[in-house]
């Protein structure tokens, strides 16, 4: 059977799922389950998701309390503090916290910046960090449209455009290679000699009225 951990591992798995389908009770109690075993070998990412069930529930405090452990736990994980920041800004949203929650989410974006620098493009893309953008950047229009910011708010839109666009660039750069033409065949032509090779349909030269029966 499985042991502990794994149990573990799929109880988390089973309460994103629900926290997905917008039973969050249930993905809240199970969620807590699994930190509470301290078997769990991700604690940050953990706490990063009930602070965001919390927040999604109004439980504003148990919110942020649970988002400054995933900041206290992310170590050196780069990806896992991003994480952490994003939630904790959520958090301060849910208490009211404009400034604190906006202080974050630029921390967030910070680091994601930073660490983007340091990858090439295929990296960037595995591990997802389109989607910490997208968290982020939404994040902070909301917060500053919330706020009554629209300069601001303007601004952070169109960066997060050019991010966007650069990232479309970067896709493209790993698209597959484009196949080579297809190698010429050795047919020969009614009343001709043997080709010594025809080119497929996408380089051959076009047909004349000599070559027609």
């Amino acid at each position: 059977g499985r042991g502990p951990q794994a149990q573990d591992f799929l109880r988390a798995n089973m309460a994103t799922v629900l926290a997905d389908l917008g039973q969050l009770e249930p993905a809240a109690g199970a969620l807590g389950q699994v930190i509470a075993s301290g078997r769990d070998a991700f604690p940050s990412i953990r706490y990063g998701q009930l602070s965001t069930m919390y927040a999604e529930m109004g439980r504003g405090a148990d919110a942020l309390r649970t988002a400054e452990q995933a900041v206290a736990l992310c170590g050196d994980s780069k990806v896992n503090c991003i994480g952490a920041l994003n939630a904790r800004s959520d958090a301060f949203a849910a208490i009211g916290d404009r400034h604190a929650s906006l202080n974050d989410l630029s921390l967030a974006l910070s680091r994601i910046d930073e660490l983007r620098a340091q990858l090439v493009p295929s990296d960037y893309f595995k591990q997802d960090f389109i989607r910490y953008y997208q968290h982020a950047y939404g994040s902070a229009i909301s917060r500053q449209l919330d706020a009554g910011l629209e300069l601001e708010a303007l601004e952070t839109a169109e960066r997060a455009r050019s991010r966007a666009f650069l990232d479309l660039l970067a896709s493209r750069s790993l698209g597959p290679t484009p196949a080579a033409p297809a190698p010429a065949l050795p047919l020969t032509l009614r009343g001709g000699p043997p080709s010594s090779g025809v080119g497929s349909a996408s380089t051959a030269a076009p047909a004349n009225s000599g070559d027609l029966i």
